[in-house]
């Protein structure tokens, strides 16, 4: 279950850098503006899903920790 949550943090952490790299690549004057904030904002999506995904998970973990 560790491992689980170890590796849903990992990824929350890759979607994180991801936004910002996209922030950075916004100062280009050739990037497609609508298509560049889609992005970020599907970016933003897929963090708030993970970070659900975590919360429960570490929910259930303290609920098993409790049971035991």
């Amino acid at each position: 279950m560790e491992e689980l949550i170890e590796d849903v943090e990992r990824i929350i952490d890759v979607y994180k850098q991801n936004i910002e790299r996209q922030k950075k690549y916004h100062d280009y004057p050739f990037t497609n503006n609508p298509d560049h904030y889609f992005r970020l904002m599907m970016l933003q999506k897929a963090i708030e899903v993970w970070s659900n995904c975590l919360e429960k998970i570490q929910k259930n973990w303290k609920q098993l920790d409790i049971l035991q």
